[in-house]
């Protein structure tokens, strides 16, 4: 299965330029639960290690914690925005108890997809086109 650059960066010894998320940390990733903790960047997250996915987990909600003040200001002016924390929190909820899909499944509302639905809702929101190289504007 292939893999996203912030997974792939998840494993590394420092984040690379183009890493694009506060997530993809040398100790944790967007995509979290797909990344090995035996140092092989590709082979899926087996949760033999409860350190590694204690880490995992402890990133994902110190990216919660930023999470609510933003989506708070967010929601204040287009009321749109309301509910990706609350969305974010109970995945990471559910995460917590075990599930480990809800860390980077896109089958269900995990930390993953909200923070990929952001991403996509604040490039919308602002006129970005992603398949333009360097995030420039739309039409331009």
């Amino acid at each position: 299965m292939p893999r996203s650059r912030a997974t792939i960066a998840a494993c590394d010894s420092a984040p690379p330029v183009w890493v694009t998320t506060p997530a993809a940390t040398p100790s944790s990733g967007v995509q979290a639960g797909s990344v090995c903790p035996d140092g092989d960047r590709l082979s899926p997250n087996d949760h033999l290690d409860p350190g590694w996915d204690a880490r995992v987990l402890d990133e994902l909600g110190v990216l919660g914690e930023r999470l609510a003040p933003l989506n708070g200001r967010l929601a204040a002016v287009l009321p749109r925005f309301d509910g990706y924390h609350a969305r974010y929190a109970t995945a990471l909820r559910r995460a917590r108890s075990g599930e480990w899909s809800w860390v980077d499944a896109v089958s269900v509302d995990s930390c993953h997809r909200v923070w990929f639905q952001l991403h996509e809702d604040l490039l919308a929101t602002l006129g970005l086109d992603r398949s333009v190289e360097g995030g420039a504007h739309a039409g331009e």
